[in-house]
């Protein structure tokens, strides 16, 4: 996989649940990538839109939950794929979601 590849993961799913703590909870999975030298995904989130944090590498799963996040909250998430190399594909489309202020689970 080179650099300028473009990624081959979309969003598929989001969930928004709450946990006992009543912090947000954000479950996201996706559709993996197919190349064979795949080795994690990585997964970027913040409050503002394309202006994240550092990565979150979720290893080579297609799904990863987001635990301990704010309330009525909007989040903005990407994903990067890593190959055996630790080149990093482009960013995946951006997704955001806000999550629930009443501690209620919520689906989108």
């Amino acid at each position: 996989m080179k650099t300028t590849r473009s990624l081959a993961v979309s969003v598929m799913l989001l969930l928004i649940s709450i946990s006992p703590t009543f912090a947000a909870s954000i479950h996201i999975s996706w559709q993996p990538n197919t190349e064979a030298d795949l080795k994690s995904y990585n997964i970027y989130f913040g409050q503002s839109s394309r202006a994240y944090g550092p990565p979150l590498n979720v290893g080579n799963g297609i799904s990863y939950t987001l635990d301990g996040l704010e309330n009525g909250t909007t989040y903005y998430i990407a994903l990067t794929a890593i190959d055996n190399m630790d080149n990093e594909s482009g960013f995946s489309s951006e997704i955001s979601i806000t999550t629930d202020s009443d501690q209620s689970n919520m689906t989108q």
